[in-house]
Parts: C-alpha cells; structure tokens; sequence
C-alpha cells in the first residue's frame, strides 16, 4: 500500500543478526546411545569452556578454563566434525546426532513503558499533518495481535500538542479582545461590526495559502493571531471617530462618512507598510521557509480585511450600529 507523501520508511533498529540453532536427531540419538546432556557439555566445552580446578598462586586464584581449540572461526561446518566420546569408548562426531538451521535474532530491543516497541522512522514531504492522518486511515484495518497497538509520535506528536495549544492560545486571545472592545464601546452592537473584520482576514489568509499551495500549519496559524491586531485596530479607530465626531455634533451618517473618508490613507499606509515589511519573509529573502506560511497568511488576511474596512464595514456599521435615538427621532 503507497501512501502519499511518504518519501521512505526504515526501521529505527539495526538490522537483525543471523544464528544457527542446533537440531537433534531424537532416532540418532536413541540409535547410536548419546544422551542429550553429553551433546550439552561438548557443545559448552567447543564454544564457552568448562571449568576446571582453581589453583592459587600467594593470595591469588585462578581459576582455569577446558575449551576446544577455537581460531575464532567456529562456523556449523566446524562443529558438526566435534568428536563425541561416549562412556563405552565410542567417538562420533556431532554431525551425525544433530543439524544446524540458520535463522536470525533482534540486534536490539527496545521498550517503552515497560512494553516492547518496534520503531519505524517515516520521512515525509509535503504537509506533515495531512500525511499523518492518510497513514492514519491506511492503517485502520489492520489486524493487529493481542496487546500490541499502533501509535504516531515524534514530530507530529509535537505538531499536534503545539495546535492544541495554539487554539487555546487562540481562545483566550478572542475571548479578551471580545473583552477589552466591550469595554472601550460599551454596546455588543458596535463589538459585533468590530468582530465581522475577523472572518474576512482569515478568508482572506486561507486563500492565500490555497494560491500559494501552502498548508495549514503552525506558521500559518500564528500568522493568523498576527491578524486579529490589525484586522481589530482598524475597525476600533473607524468607529470611535465616528463616535468622536457625533460627540461634536454631527449626525451619524455624516459623522461615519467623515470618518469613513478621513481613514482611507491612514489605513492604506498600516496595511502597506505590513505588507512591505512581510516581503522578505514571502519571497524568502532573510528568512526561513518557515516563516513563509506566517507571511502568506498575514499578507493575504491584510489585504481582505483592508478592503472589507474600507469598502464594506461603512454600510454595515450604518446598518447595525446606528443609534437607536437617531433612529427614533426621525421615525417621528
């Protein structure tokens, strides 16, 4: 099964060593009259050595070992030739009671809490998340044994931890600018025109990533919390002048085109000057590429939220938020 976005896939341990298991022949042993315990003790004596009496020299022991002579190349075809010397005098030789089948062990084993773990490294290219969850869904009908159980970590283990955090970080960042704009306008109505800029900027990001095939990330997603200062700055400055100029004597219509016509330059410089200074992070001059989804993001929510404040928050602030007073006075 291929799954896309995947460049390799190897496994985090060495690769396992061969062994050769040791086979009796139970009908060559019952045949020729060796006991298995005889096998056991040549084979120690070939491959570790027996022990033998300890002898001491002064204050020291030492303690002397039997072995078969071993050139550091025992292989099964050398062992087959051991001489097998039974009690009746007889010498056979180990090839002729047993056989050698060659399989393999683990180089390494690894654990994690308290349980064995088969490790594979995958790399990746493209949006990490979006493999994630393809890997995820490739993954979901296979049968697995009893106990064992599959789980994605490393990087985006780490990647998810921190969206987690950023749409908390995210959910206290809205909840308190929610705050500290009913505090500076003192009605909902005048929040909620504030609060319309929002799902423009973030429009406008997603598709600039959309355009510029990138994904939505961690960069992208703090370049969106980038957003929600300018995007709110905006729409706060137009209607407290607005306000202002009410104060001052104006009708509301009068006031919000004053004011509506007053911040055009104002507001095109904020976004400009954003903009241009985002430039080297774009086109990946001075910066890495991932700063690039933080740029792209930012630019394109700039650009939707600078046009919706000048072309389209006038009317809906004139639609929403017109004083009910104004409003009264003129029914009659």
């Amino acid at each position: 099964m291929k799954v896309e976005g995947i460049r390799s896939v190897t496994p985090d341990t060495p690769d396992p060593m061969p062994r050769w298991r040791l086979v009796l022949d139970e009908e060559a042993l019952r045949r020729l009259g060796v006991s298995r315990s005889l096998v056991t003790r040549t084979l120690q004596a070939a491959l570790q050595g027996l022990p033998s009496e300890v002898r001491f020299e002064g204050p020291q022991r030492i303690e002397r070992m039997v072995r078969f002579p071993n050139d550091g190349r025992t292989s099964p075809e050398t062992l087959k030739g051991t001489p097998l010397v039974l009690d009746d005098g007889r010498a056979l030789t180990l090839g002729q009671v047993a056989h050698f089948e060659e399989a393999s062990t683990p180089t390494l084993v690894r654990r994690e809490s308290g349980q064995r773990r088969i490790g594979l490294n995958i790399r990746t290219s493209g949006d990490l998340g979006g493999t994630a969850k393809r890997i995820e869904s490739a993954l979901e009908g296979v049968k697995l044994p009893e106990g064992a159980f599959i789980k994605l970590g490393g990087k985006i283990e780490e990647a998810r931890e921190t969206q987690r955090r950023l749409g908390l970080a995210i959910l206290a960042a809205l909840t308190l600018v929610v705050g500290l704009l009913y505090i500076a306008l003192k009605t909902w109505r005048e929040v909620l025109v504030v609060l319309a800029t929002l799902p423009d900027a973030f429009a406008g990001a997603l598709l600039a990533l959309w355009l510029a095939g990138e994904t939505w990330n961690i960069s992208s997603i703090v370049g969106m919390i980038g957003l929600f200062g300018v995007a709110v700055q905006n729409s706060l400055v137009l209607i407290t002048q607005a306000k202002s100029l009410m104060a001052q004597g104006l009708p509301f219509e009068a006031a919000l085109r004053e004011a509506s016509l007053g911040r055009v330059r104002p507001k095109l410089m904020t976004a400009g000057a954003a903009i241009l200074g985002l430039m080297p992070m774009l086109f990946g001059f001075g910066g890495s590429e991932l700063e690039r989804p933080l740029a792209i993001a930012m630019v394109g929510g700039l650009v939707t939220s600078t046009l919706f404040t000048l072309l389209a928050l006038p009317s809906f602030y004139a639609w929403v938020g017109k004083p009910k007073t104004e409003a009264v006075a003129e029914y009659h």
